[in-house]
């Protein structure tokens, strides 16, 4: 992928403002590195943002290095998490274990030790109060120099279930002849994994997780993606800061095709949608940044002698379930007649890293408590719009 870098200085120290400025408003003192890269036609102007609060030149420069990794392959056929696994290998030495539970002997039992494991590294094991809960009965567990200080440090993961279907991961240092939490405040947390460092919701969002070894630092590499947005959080383990690094890239959708419903949808109304319109105002949508479902501004005309108390209809979109990503709502025209359409996402997931799908619920409004006629799914060329990076509460 082309990538060309314009004139203009590289980041300066960070400062206190937690204001974000782009190149367009900062003096020539403070301009910051812009990156215009041309994929499938598409122009990306990558303008970067002064941190908001101090942080190692180490994690400024590991963000950075990430930055021009993921500028320059956000949209190859490769898997994001492949190819930033290739980009940042960890070369270090690891151990993995496992610990079962037996829910009806009330008991648990850690794996036969791995030869990698030192005796002096299993023995501190088994002195941690290591209390983790897993609803599938199985905990997995890795040793790895999280912070270079010589010794090898504890990853816990576990998949700990419940409506999200949550998987927990915490990260415990070795002090002395133990695995502990790095702070007290940890050690007092009611969590259900010891340590926590993140959690990553299997249901109702997207998002997925990484090791990786940036400048001889260890980093957990965070992704969470919504329609129209993925943000890339780099965690370091035992480095509490109010704020932690993160990339944030923006997309639009230019939407070019329409799939009809099930044959068996009761109204099948894809036949006589008016699909150059409705792309039309998908992309206004995007550009507008309308994200509320419930706005006020009608989605289709108003009868004139419709009751007060009924024009909401003409504005509200479907109720959405929880594990999908509402976008907004656009008019949908088939032949003379307007449908509200709820346009969602699975919060950005998609067939390829080139294309995007959002599926769009039909209502009619002009019918007192109709239900939904049918559903539709819209697909479309993916394209990069901005990359930025910058500090952010985690």
């Amino acid at each position: 992928m082309p990538t060309q870098t314009f004139a203009g200085l590289k980041p300066t120290p960070r400062r206190s403002s937690h204001t974000r400025r782009s190149t367009s408003t900062t003096s020539p003192a403070h301009r910051y590195r812009v990156v215009a890269t041309c994929i499938l036609g598409c122009s990306l102007l990558a303008a970067t943002a002064p941190p908001a609060l101090a942080a190692s030149s180490k994690d400024e420069s590991a963000l950075y290095k990430l930055y021009d990794v993921l500028a320059e392959r956000l949209l190859s056929d490769r898997p994001l998490e492949e190819t930033l696994v290739n980009a940042f290998p960890i070369k270090r030495p690891i151990s993995y274990f496992e610990q079962q539970f037996d829910e009806e002997q009330d008991s648990k039992q850690l794996s036969t030790p791995d030869p990698s494991i030192s005796p002096d590294e299993w023995e501190a094991i088994q002195n941690s109060d290591i209390d983790a809960y897993s609803e599938s009965g199985n905990i997995s567990y890795a040793l790895m120099d999280l912070d270079n200080d010589g010794q090898r440090d504890l990853i816990i993961e576990s998949y700990i279930g419940g409506t999200g279907l949550f998987s927990y991961t915490g990260v415990l240092k070795r002090s002395g002849a133990q695995f502990v939490p790095h702070t007290v405040a940890a050690l007092e947390d009611d969590s259900l994994m010891p340590g926590e460092l993140f959690t990553e919701n299997g249901r109702g969002a997207n998002q997925w997780s990484t090791w990786v070894d940036i400048n001889g630092q260890i980093y957990a590499v965070f992704f969470n993606g919504t329609f129209g947005q993925e943000k890339f959080y780099l965690l370091r383990p035992f480095h509490h800061e109010a704020e932690v690094p993160v990339i944030t890239v923006t997309y639009k959708t230019e939407f070019t095709g329409l799939t009809p419903p099930d044959k068996s949808a009761r109204n099948n109304l894809a036949t006589y949608i008016d699909q150059k319109k409705l792309f039309h105002d998908l992309n206004t949508m995007q550009d507008t940044q309308v994200v509320n479902n419930d706005g006020p501004t009608a989605v289709c005309p108003v009868p004139a002698d419709t009751p007060p108390e009924e024009i909401d209809a003409y504005s509200m979109g479907s109720a959405l379930h929880y594990s999908v990503d509402g976008i907004g709502n656009v008019p949908v025209w088939a032949d003379t007649s307007c449908y509200v359409g709820s346009v969602y996402s699975y919060f950005g997931l998609a067939p390829g890293a080139r294309r995007a799908e959002a599926q769009i619920l039909l209502r009619d409004p002009y019918t007192p408590d109709s239900e939904e006629l049918s559903e539709i799914t819209v697909w479309g060329a993916r394209k990069l719009h901005t990359i930025s990076v910058g500090w952010e509460k985690f």
